[in-house]
């Protein structure tokens, strides 16, 4: 929507706070503005929704059945007693003339106000009927205290009663003596509950040394074996290191012994073959003799 900004003189002398009527109205005729302000009020600008409509202002009418829609616009209409040629009702929606909304406004806010005294006024009635009756309570009191006063005052006056005041103050004292009595008794079984738990006491700390005493000694005796124990792991330790270094030894000899056993085995095969051959040449020299004999 294109707006304009329309500048209109006040007046021809160009004076401030000077207004001629007839030349303002001249100019809004002819700006248009008087004709576009006549069509807009002939016209239905203001748009809501059926169920937006009732929602919004169904408090201005006491028709608890009044409902949505269409049919309920349309009850709302005839029980408020708009005028029928300044709102339209379509399918979905109420068309309103410029003036409808602000006067369902108007109504609602009174309404409202009106409505939001009247709880004010029951608050209030309220309020004030519950201090009224706390009133009254304190009044019932006060009339019972002034009465309980008169009553003490004139019983106070009779020789009997004051009679009765004393003998009443007497019977405490009785019973403060047995009472006190009483204390002592329990006083001495505490006291010799007292000592007695004070024995308890002592020879349960007796006990209680003797057994830290034995801990202390467990504990030297734990650390004396736990000494004693690495003192072995080192020997043991060491022991390890001799043995594993002996058996590398062991690993030698046991090689080189291995060694000149083969070796021996070796000097043995070659002495038998020593020996065959020995035998073999001896055998060709007897030969070689009984030849040379027979010749």
């Amino acid at each position: 929507m294109a707006h304009f900004i329309r500048c209109i003189a006040p007046n021809r002398k160009r004076l401030p706070g000077v207004i001629d009527p007839h030349l303002v109205l001249h100019q809004l005729r002819c700006n248009g503005v008087l004709e576009g302000i006549r069509i807009s009020r002939q016209g239905y600008p203001n748009r809501l929704l059926f169920d937006e409509f009732i929602e919004r202002y169904r408090i201005l009418v006491s028709d608890p059945d009044l409902g949505y829609g269409r049919n309920a616009v349309q009850r709302f209409c005839n029980a408020i007693k708009l005028d029928p040629t300044c709102i339209q009702i379509g399918k979905t929606k109420v068309y309103c003339k410029i003036g409808v909304i602000s006067e369902l406004e108007n109504r609602r806010k009174n309404y409202l106000s009106s409505l939001i005294c009247e709880i004010q006024a029951s608050i209030r009635w309220y309020l004030e009927q519950q201090h009224y009756e706390q009133l009254l309570k304190n009044r019932e009191v006060i009339l019972i205290i002034q009465n309980n006063i008169r009553y003490f005052t004139e019983i106070s006056k009779w020789n009997w009663y004051r009679l009765l005041m004393i003998v009443k103050e007497l019977i405490p004292l009785n019973k403060d003596k047995i009472r006190l009595e009483e204390l002592l008794k329990t006083n001495e079984q505490l006291t010799e509950e007292l000592s007695d738990l004070r024995d308890n006491y002592e020879k349960i700390q007796k006990l209680l040394d003797e057994a830290n005493s034995k801990v202390k000694n467990l504990e030297d005796e734990k650390e004396l074996h736990i000494w004693q124990n690495v003192e072995m792991k080192e020997e043991l330790t060491r022991h390890e290191e001799l043995m594993e270094m002996m058996e590398k030894r062991f690993d030698e000899q046991h090689a080189k012994v291995m060694k000149i056993h083969n070796c021996l085995q070796e000097n043995e095969k070659k002495i038998e073959a020593i020996e065959n051959e020995k035998k073999d040449l001896e055998s060709q020299l007897c030969k070689v003799r009984a030849s040379t004999t027979y010749h």
